[in-house]
């Protein structure tokens, strides 16, 4: 494990963690981080999952481990991340509102996402004070999606520049149609029967979607023409959706509509999908109305 405890100028040794850490199981296996609990989303705001701090004293208080992710379900994609594990009590980092499971995006304006935990804290240590520290907690993320929350659009960076993926990967969520009722969202495992259309971003071209067929006649492959389809959430076959969707759906109302603008490393990555004409590392955006949450289609 990545242990790294800043301190006055001092740095602990550092080993690469070769998995993520339990807790952030799902967004993680989509290479989406998961983090700690962040204060409600104002009405209507767009919840971005960054945080910005600046500290004053050397020693901040913070502990980092280092998390090496080695695939995901596109292939292989490595990538360091440098993650707050803990927070001393009564240190600058807590009175600050510091959490542990943040992950540190830049060290005063410079961004750090690609390094491990050992270089992060040099460059804290080495940094002159004050000094401005960005953090991504990816819970902020996931709370803007839960019902109740008023936020109309969350936004989260799945991955900085890393490899084939030239542009910093974001997802954004934005709430299009909310039910009069709305407090109970999907989870999960639950079974969520959709009505949807999905377009390239380049050319706002239809590729996919749920009963439509194209000009020349052809039909969605493996749609089979209905109105609506349904898919397990958290659990769907790898390829039959884009892994947007897992994180994306969470916490949905019956009768919502979320429009998603979705990166190509969490859309259909560097191999596309041919049969529906979505070349490889293609932004999509789609438009998707939650009908049902486990046969219920009653909001609630």
């Amino acid at each position: 494990m990545m242990r790294v405890v800043i301190a006055a100028l001092q740095c602990a040794t550092v080993c690469t963690l070769e998995l993520p850490l339990q807790r952030r199981r799902m967004l993680q296996s989509l290479a989406v981080g998961a983090a700690a609990a962040a204060a409600p989303a104002h009405a209507g705001a767009v919840v971005s999952d960054e945080v910005s701090v600046t500290f004053k004293e050397a020693s901040l208080g913070m502990q980092l481990d280092g998390l090496a992710y080695q695939k995901t379900t596109l292939g292989s994609m490595p990538s360091l991340r440098c993650v707050v594990t803990a927070v001393a009590p009564g240190s600058e980092a807590a009175k600050l509102g510091v959490s542990d499971d943040w992950t540190v995006v830049s060290v005063n304006g410079a961004n750090v996402e690609s390094l491990g935990a050992q270089e992060v804290a040099s460059k804290i240590a080495e940094a002159p004070r004050p000094l401005s520290v960005v953090f991504r907690d990816a819970e902020r993320f996931t709370n803007a999606l839960e019902p109740g929350s008023g936020a109309r659009m969350a936004r989260t960076t799945v991955l900085p520049p890393t490899g084939p993926y030239t542009e910093a990967q974001v997802l954004e969520v934005e709430r299009l149609q909310s039910p009069p009722q709305c407090s109970i969202g999907a989870e999960r495992g639950d079974l969520l029967e959709v009505r949807y259309e999905g377009r390239l971003r380049q050319d706002n071209k239809l590729f996919d979607g749920s009963a439509i067929t194209f000009a020349d006649g052809r039909a969605v492959p493996g749609r089979g023409g209905d109105a609506s389809l349904y898919f397990v959430l958290g659990k769907q076959p790898v390829g039959q959706f884009p892994p947007a969707w897992d994180a994306a759906m969470a916490g949905c109302c019956v009768g919502e509509v979320r429009r998603l603008a979705v990166p190509p490393v969490l859309g259909f990555g560097e191999k596309g999908a041919p049969k529906r004409g979505v070349p490889p590392y293609a932004p999509l955006d789609y438009t998707i109305q939650l009908l049902g949450i486990n046969g219920n289609n009653q909001p609630r």
